[in-house]
């Protein structure tokens, strides 16, 4: 985020329905946290 240096971890995993997820969390040296999940496509990439 900008110049802010974050240290978290990352991890995939399943949500409640079953779909493929990537979740990320972080905190910085000020306090600052934070977090997300990404939804991964299940469908082949259309190059």
């Amino acid at each position: 985020m900008g110049d802010k240096v974050f240290s978290g971890v990352m991890i995939e995993m399943t949500d409640e329905a079953g779909n493929a997820v990537m979740c990320f969390s972080g905190a910085s040296d000020k306090n600052e946290s934070l977090w997300g999940v990404h939804y991964q496509s299940n469908k082949p990439n259309e190059n």
